[in-house]
């Protein structure tokens, strides 16, 4: 009987850990998954910049690109 208590024992701590672990996966994948709309928003903001200097630059020489 009690080798059969301890294994239920190590039953519930087992399942207690991998609830855990599984809170920790879903944490990380939202981490994961604010990382990428980062990134998203830098390579927006990143080709954004080009066109407004490619802008003022075409402001600033209007006859360059013809030649």
């Amino acid at each position: 009987m009690i080798l059969l208590e301890h294994l239920k024992r190590i039953l519930e701590n087992t399942q207690y850990i991998l609830a855990h672990w599984g809170a920790l996966l879903e944490n990380h994948a939202y981490l994961f998954e604010q990382c990428a709309n980062i990134l998203e928003d830098t390579a927006f903001i990143r080709r954004f910049k080009n066109i407004l200097e490619h802008t003022a630059h075409l402001l600033e020489n209007p006859y360059q690109d013809q030649i």
